[in-house]
Order: C-alpha cells, then structure tokens, then sequence
C-alpha cells in the first residue's frame, strides 16, 4: 500500500507521461491546416516535459537531503524549461546516469526543442490571447507556430531534406498543381505566416511539413528517452539509500528504445498510473 508521497509521486509521473505521450503524437498530426493541432502538442508535451524535470530534481533532492524539497524550492523553479534541463544535466553527470543511444548537446535539434518548449510555457502560450487585447506580451514574444517552424523545423529541413527528397515534393506538388488548381480555392498559412493561396505551395508545404512533423516528433522522443535514464537512474539511487519511493520510470517506458522505433512511432502510449 503506497502512503501519501509515495502515491503522489506516481500520480505526478502519470500526469507527466500522458501529456508527453499526448504531445508526442499531436506533433506528429499537426500541419498548417490543423493549428490547434500545434496548440495541443505543445501545451502537452511542454507540460509533460517540466514534470518530468521536476521529478528528476525531487529525486536528487530526497537522495541529498533526505527529504522532499519545499513549495518554495519548485516554485522558484517556476516554468523554466531550460534551467530545469540544465539543473537535470547536471544530475545527470553528478550522478554518472546513463543517456540511452544518445546525449543531449548544445546546438543538437533536441536542446532546440528545449528551448522552445522554455519559450512556450514561459511567455507564448497565451500568444493568441494576449495578441487579442493588445498585451504587451504579444510585442516581446513569437507566434509559437511559426517560432516552432523556424527554431526547430528548418534546422531538422537542413539534417533531413536531402536534394532527392526536395525534388520527389516539388514534382508531386506540380503534378496536384495541374490537375486540380484550376479548380480549387486554397487559403490557408504556413506555418512560418507565409500565405498559401494556390495548389502547389499548399501540396508543397504539406510534403517539407510531414518531414519535420516525423522527425519533431523523433527527436523529442529522444529527449525523453535521455532524461527517462537519468529518472531510472536516480529511482535506482533512492532505492540504494534504502528510500521507498515507487518505480516512477516505469511510466515513461514507450521512451527508452531505440532509435529505429522511435522513428517508426506515430503514437507512444503511455503506461497509465
């Protein structure tokens, strides 16, 4: 029978690897005709993401002090993304964890995503809202859409989009452009605020749109699949120091394999607690 903690610990990992999972698998579906496909992915994952980073703090706290850390250590960690990641690398090397197939460097596409999800919770969730009423949070931050784009797709475009892969795009969006442009009406944005008025651009923009859907999608598994290590890790720890806490990596588990899978997933259901 868990007590109080030891429950509340496990709820929290739940709420962590559901909205990981959920984010996971709205980033791969969201292109510039389903916005609020984007809203949903990154609220979720940026939510599953700092609860996960939190956890990973709580544990190296309890193994340090003997104790959990008190409301006024989380809330000075606020919505930080990126200090939290840091503050989890740091663990993460002070405790020699192990980072699965691959680490986690400055400059990789997944600190990219780090630092837009620091981004999104901590000034351009509300982007849309605060743009409505003229906040002036609107005029400091970026359309989280087109900030996602920019940030971490075209990075992935320029690892991603060979030459032969541009060209297959290209051909098939000028092939749908012929056949059906003289009757269709296209208006729709991309997802950099680029408007797409006509076949081609809308069929081109879904085909560059789709690889880095696929790959967003991979490489914020692969954050996941790093920091779910370092979890197991410092779960490990605590049950060295004889602390009972549960078996909170457990829940991350779609997240600790390989590379190949990663990449083959549209969804990663989660293991519900």
């Amino acid at each position: 029978m868990w007590n109080a903690d030891q429950l509340a610990l496990l709820r929290e990992a739940g709420i962590a690897g559901n909205s990981i999972s959920a984010g996971l698998a709205a980033i791969r579906k969201a292109n510039y005709a389903t916005p609020g496909l984007y809203g949903h992915a990154f609220f979720s994952f940026s939510v599953g993401l700092e609860r996960m980073l939190k956890l990973i703090y709580i544990m190296s706290y309890l193994i340090e002090n003997n104790q959990y850390p008190t409301d006024k250590h989380l809330r000075d960690l606020g919505h930080n993304i990126k200090v939290l990641f840091d503050k989890s690398k740091n663990i993460q090397i002070k405790y020699g964890a192990p980072t699965g197939e691959s680490s986690v460097d400055a400059g990789s596409i997944e600190m990219h995503i780090v630092d837009f999800m620091s981004r999104f919770a901590q000034g351009s969730r509300y982007y849309n809202l605060d743009l409505l009423v003229s906040s002036k949070k609107a005029t400091s931050s970026v359309d989280p859409i087109k900030d996602w784009f920019e940030s971490v797709g075209i990075p992935i475009l320029q690892i991603h989009l060979t030459p032969k892969r541009e060209y297959k795009i290209r051909r098939n969006a000028s092939i749908i452009h012929e056949m059906t442009n003289h009757m269709s009406i296209v208006n729709h944005t991309a997802e950099d605020g680029t408007p797409l008025t006509d076949v081609f651009s809308a069929s081109y923009q879904t085909g560059v749109t789709e690889i880095i859907r696929k790959y967003g999608t991979f490489y914020a598994a692969r954050l996941c699949r790093y920091l779910y290590y370092t979890l197991w890790h410092m779960r490990h720890e605590c049950h060295n120091n004889k602390q009972a806490v549960p078996f909170l990596d457990q829940l991350f588990f779609p997240f600790m394999n390989d590379d190949a899978y990663l990449l083959s997933r549209r969804t990663f259901p989660p293991r519900s607690q």
